[in-house]
């Protein structure tokens, strides 16, 4: 059985990573966190998680205490998870969103993360590739 998001339910799978993020949740309003998680495909806690880890501002609460997160919040938590998928730790995200988050483009930093993150995937890529051929060989298929 795969994650649960808030008021029950499986959360949806992370979307492929658009450098800029994007979910197409455009509301008007802000939104309390199981709205926000079910838009964004991830769990409650897993909001949570991310506002601990400092990749997700805290947002204001309502007078009753409730979260009551702003509409960008759920293209920034897209943004995240394409970037974990992508094999980036939550210390290089956080980086890259303080980068974003400062209003300036992305600079050279970030590009050498990425392509450094491209060449381990590769190398990666070439270690499973050579074990496949050897395993291969062993059954009589290679």
């Amino acid at each position: 059985m795969g994650p649960r998001r808030a008021g029950g339910g499986q959360a949806r799978p992370a979307r492929a990573w658009p450098i800029t993020g994007s979910c197409h949740v455009h509301m008007l309003e802000d939104m309390r966190i199981g709205t926000l998680a079910h838009a964004a495909g991830v769990t409650a806690k897993t909001i949570r998680f991310y506002e601990r880890a400092g990749l997700l501002p805290e947002p204001p609460r309502t007078p009753s205490g409730y979260r009551d997160y702003p509409p960008e919040s759920a293209d920034r938590l897209v943004f995240i998870r394409g970037a974990q998928a992508a094999g980036l730790s939550l210390a290089q995200i956080r980086d890259v969103l303080t980068i974003r988050d400062s209003g300036q483009p992305p600079n050279g930093a970030v590009a050498d993360l990425i392509a450094a993150q491209l060449r381990q995937v590769e190398a990666r890529l070439a270690e499973l590739t050579h074990a496949r051929n050897a395993l291969r060989e062993l059954t009589g298929c290679g």
